[in-house]
């Protein structure tokens, strides 16, 4: 992961040197959000010293995002369910921010968390923005470059900035067939874990055929490098603050 750089210096320590409570809030709403920040919120809660947190989930995955909260125990302190019937991304953009806005005006938050690219991680930010209250993005930095794939991904990280399963998937030894002709995860498909196979059905059905039929194949990229992390992000961005 890496995160966007903060200065901290206006909020971290009072005039004596100590530190002070800084008003957290954990902002994500899909299954990949959640299972890469829910441990960020574990290790801002060893802290409460140092951290008033708290977490607000907008429900843009609702069933996969309840299955991550249980998992990970987190009950969230506001959840905006914004997810109905026939929505489109004008209902969930909207949604969300004015979902935001009372939140909020309700916590007053030092900072705001969001990861990656999602429309809860753009809407979340420009909510942030508006209350001029400082936005850290987790996990910032990919691009296709591409505004229409993937769509409306790329869109939103252009505008406070990802994850998901070519990231996760590796650390669980599963090789990746990426149908897009693009990604910004090159580093995936340079060491061996991600295959970018287009949107040709033929190529997909071949490629998926060779994956398992071939136990070599299959076993050459389950067993490739994870290109991503080593598993110490999250005290990494604490230790930030």
């Amino acid at each position: 992961m890496s995160f966007a750089t903060i200065d901290n210096s206006a909020f971290a320590k009072s005039p004596s040197g100590d530190f002070v409570v800084l008003k957290v809030l954990l902002v994500f709403g899909t299954r990949p959000e959640a299972i890469k920040m829910a441990p960020l919120v574990k290790e801002f809660r060893k802290y409460p010293e140092r951290f008033d947190t708290k977490v607000c989930v907008t429900g843009q995955h609702r069933q996969m995002l309840d299955q991550v909260l249980e998992v990970f125990d987190i009950q969230p302190d506001y959840d905006l369910n914004v997810m109905a019937p026939d929505q489109d991304l004008y209902d969930i953009t909207s949604k969300i921010l004015l979902g935001m806005r009372d939140v909020l005006l309700a916590i007053q938050p030092d900072i705001v968390f969001v990861h990656g690219d999602t429309t809860t991680s753009m809407a979340t930010a420009i909510a942030a923005f508006y209350q001029q209250i400082k936005v850290a993005h987790v996990e910032a930095g990919l691009r296709t470059y591409n505004l229409r794939s993937p769509w409306p991904e790329e869109m939103n990280r252009q505008l406070t900035d990802s994850g998901g399963v070519q990231e996760e998937a590796p650390s669980l030894g599963k090789p990746v067939l990426v149908m897009r002709n693009t990604t910004e995860r090159p580093e995936a498909v340079e060491a061996g874990t991600v295959k970018l196979v287009g949107t040709d059905a033929e190529a997909i059905v071949e490629n998926v055929n060779l994956l398992l039929n071939d136990r070599s194949v299959y076993d050459c990229m389950a067993m490739a490098h994870n290109p991503y992390g080593d598993g110490k992000a999250c005290g990494r961005i604490v230790e930030k603050f």
